[in-house]
């Protein structure tokens, strides 16, 4: 039971009133990784991350009612340069911390990082 919350925290995390998607993902884990219709407490929450190539992440996240931050670590390690959602330049990101702010936005939107 304990090694199931681990995971479902590293993937899936409430903080307050803000959801965390891959908070404690290991960077390989950012390869190739999906999570479908996972309950938390803002309903159901499905993500699929993948590496496009060497220098950028996309990540497709139904977003629930609530403020998402997104966790992308480069497998590599490479520094967050820029990202873009939906296809538009994105500022509410930390590239210090590795995260992604997904707020004011509804539905499904797809986040593009480049390193």
């Amino acid at each position: 039971m304990a090694v199931a919350r681990f995971i479902r925290d590293a993937l899936v995390l409430e903080d307050g009133g803000v959801l965390h998607l891959c908070r404690g993902a290991a960077r390989p884990w950012y390869q190739d990784l999906a999570v479908e219709k996972a309950p938390t407490h803002f309903g159901p929450v499905s993500y699929a991350i993948r590496t496009v190539d060497a220098q950028t992440i996309e990540a497709t996240v139904e977003l629930p009612d609530a403020p998402v931050v997104l966790h992308l670590r480069h497998p590599q390690g490479a520094p967050l340069r820029s990202v873009t959602v939906n296809g538009r330049a994105w500022n509410e990101f930390d590239a210090g911390k590795e995260i992604i702010e997904l707020k004011g936005l509804a539905g499904t939107v797809t986040v593009t990082a480049r390193y």
